[in-house]
């Protein structure tokens, strides 16, 4: 056993001789494998994003307004009647504060106070409809 780790040291010394005596040929050896290493991960990383930006496309967006605590119910539907009479905004629904707090802690585990909110889906657009919405 004894003789088996000495003539490893042996090469492990005569080795490290050679890439210092040879610099530039070690660094674009370790340059390439380096590159040839990281392209797999580079790839799943950008496939990855790209299936996930994928999924969100076919979702419609969605607008959260958050409103002041001393909002009153008049103002509130104020508010809600000028959002609906705008084409841009589909289906409007009031949230209270603590309807907002439970859907919080519904999906996550995070419990703190939030105001009182708006949400609204957006019909769909098309991006050369200049706004108007379609069909």
């Amino acid at each position: 056993m004894r003789n088996w780790l000495k003539r490893h040291m042996q090469v492990f010394f005569y080795t490290l001789g050679q890439f210092t005596r040879n610099r530039l040929n070690v660094s674009m050896t370790l340059l390439a494998l380096g590159i040839g290493f990281s392209i797999p991960v580079v790839m799943y990383s950008v496939v990855d994003s790209v299936s996930n930006i994928g999924g969100l496309w076919q979702e419609r967006p969605q607008i959260t307004l958050y409103l002041n605590k001393s909002i009153n119910d008049t103002q509130i539907e104020s508010l809600k009647l000028k959002l609906s009479k705008d084409p841009r905004f589909g289906e409007i629904q009031f949230i209270s504060a603590d309807d907002g707090l439970k859907e919080l802690a519904q999906t996550t585990s995070l419990i703190r106070p939030l105001p009182c909110s708006m949400k609204t889906r957006c019909p769909r657009y098309s991006w050369f409809s200049r706004g108007q919405p379609t069909a």
